[in-house]
């Protein structure tokens, strides 16, 4: 309603946000579309254990991430930072997102803020048309596969698969997770661009060849889809 849409705050590379009888429509103007809720008198996270963003998203939406800030863990940054996969549908019709807030160990104490970048996109044509965004208690979430990255675990939306006595991750969203800036993928010569701070990586699927900086390195084994 109303309300709802006042109490978002564009943060960057915005163009509008307005109701419609869907939702709250956001059209970008930047390839990292980024809002922000305040709340104004905190809600205690301890038992809420993943946020749901359900929306249509931009077709060119690979996925984003949520931010936030609280009384114990402090101000925004990448300590206080969870990836949301998006990359699977065509964002025809609206689908729940997850965000597993609880994996992380700064999701404590009264947080009052949340940022939610709406993922690297290349269409800024399209919006974003948010349903509802949610902090959920639920039980299936521990159900989940799950990864440590940096030391912190955190849930798989895609999960792991298993062949031939090989184990398979979600290239990027155990990406994204690790720090990843911005992947992306090129698939008429099979081939994915990962930026990571100042580094450009580029890996061939059934290739162990890959570039850091235009420099040639060797992987340990393949990687394939």
């Amino acid at each position: 309603n109303a309300s709802d849409i006042a109490a978002v705050v564009p943060v960057g590379n915005i163009a509008s946000i307005s109701g419609s009888a869907e939702g709250m429509i956001v059209q970008p103007s930047g390839t990292t579309p980024r809002i922000r809720i305040d709340i104004p008198d905190g809600i205690d996270v301890y038992d809420i254990t993943y946020l749901r963003i359900r929306m249509k998203k931009n077709p060119t939406s690979g996925g984003g991430f949520v931010y936030w800030t609280s009384d114990i863990s402090g101000g925004i940054d990448n300590d206080k930072k969870l990836f949301f996969n998006s990359g699977i549908d065509d964002g025809t019709n609206f689908v729940d997102y997850y965000a597993p807030v609880s994996s992380n160990v700064n999701w404590t104490g009264r947080v009052d803020k949340l940022e939610i970048m709406l993922g690297q996109i290349s269409d800024v044509s399209q919006p974003f048309v948010v349903e509802k965004i949610e902090l959920l208690q639920d039980t299936e979430i521990d159900l989940k596969d799950k990864v440590i990255i940096d030391g912190r675990i955190q849930d798989l939306t895609d999960g792991f698969e298993e062949s031939d006595g090989t184990l398979m991750l979600p290239l990027r969203e155990v990406l994204y997770m690790a720090g990843a800036d911005e992947i992306l993928a090129y698939q008429s010569d099979n081939t994915y661009t990962i930026k990571y701070n100042d580094e450009i990586s580029c890996v061939t699927e059934n290739s162990r060849k890959a570039k850091i900086n235009g420099e040639d390195v060797f992987l340990s084994s393949e990687p394939y889809r």
